[in-house]
């Protein structure tokens, strides 16, 4: 689920409680780039912020604080602008929304909606929508370095060869 919400009214604060807040989620099993556990790789993470009668109200100053906060915990960041997109293996998008001086922030690991990745050629109605069984793969246990990829990939090759 979603992380607690907190209250921010300034940048040391809000850079404090991330920073909090990234530790006790255990976001940087997310955040780094595990290649099958070996070795981290870059991953690249998109900071989206949006903010609504708060106090810290420019937006670009809260991605700058979030993205330095993120670098001093994780050395194995890139931000959008410093580094190319060939070396980075994964993209993820922090968004950061804030509210009357509530901060409620969200990882989104998959940066492409599921109805633009083009992998349903033929429609139709599903037994089970993907935001279903995303929570079921969650709540038994999914870990972030685990490749489904590959399995899905033969169990699909196999359904349409018949």
């Amino acid at each position: 689920g979603l992380p607690p919400p907190f209250r921010a009214r300034g940048f040391p604060e809000l850079q404090r409680k991330v920073k909090d807040l990234i530790i006790s989620q255990r976001w940087d099993e997310w955040l780094t780039g595990h290649n099958g556990g070996k070795e981290k790789s870059l991953v690249n993470v998109q900071v989206h912020v949006t903010t609504s009668k708060s106090k810290l109200m420019h937006t670009k100053a809260i991605e700058e604080r979030v993205k330095q906060t993120i670098g001093e915990l994780l050395p194995n960041i890139a931000s959008d602008s410093n580094e190319s997109d060939e070396a980075t293996t994964k993209t993820v998008r922090l968004m950061t929304r804030i509210d009357r001086d509530v901060v409620q922030l969200s990882l989104d690991t998959s940066l492409t909606p599921l109805h633009r990745r083009g992998y349903r050629l033929k429609p139709h109605r599903a037994p089970l929508r993907e935001d279903l069984a995303y929570a079921l793969l969650m709540s038994g246990g999914l870990m972030p370095c685990w490749d489904l990829r590959s399995q899905f990939a033969i169990k699909s090759d196999e359904s349409f060869a018949a």
